[in-house]
């Protein structure tokens, strides 16, 4: 298992219960991905530990306001 940072416009505070299924997913990046624009877009983003079977999403470690 690796953790990965994933970082979201979208606040899912119960995703540990359903972390497959999130909203997140529809909308995430990656912490190098995040630009000036996107930041324009989403004053605030979120950011999850989120650890992955392979490609699978299994676990929520922690969430937190990712700040520029």
């Amino acid at each position: 298992m690796i953790t990965e940072t994933v970082i979201s416009p979208i606040l899912d505070e119960k995703i540990k219960d359903h972390v497959c299924t999130s909203s997140i997913w529809k909308n995430c990046y990656k912490p190098e991905e995040i630009t000036s624009d996107l930041w324009k877009s989403h004053p605030i983003l979120y950011s999850y530990q989120i650890k992955f079977e392979g490609l699978k999403p299994v676990q929520c470690i922690k969430i937190d306001v990712w700040k520029e």
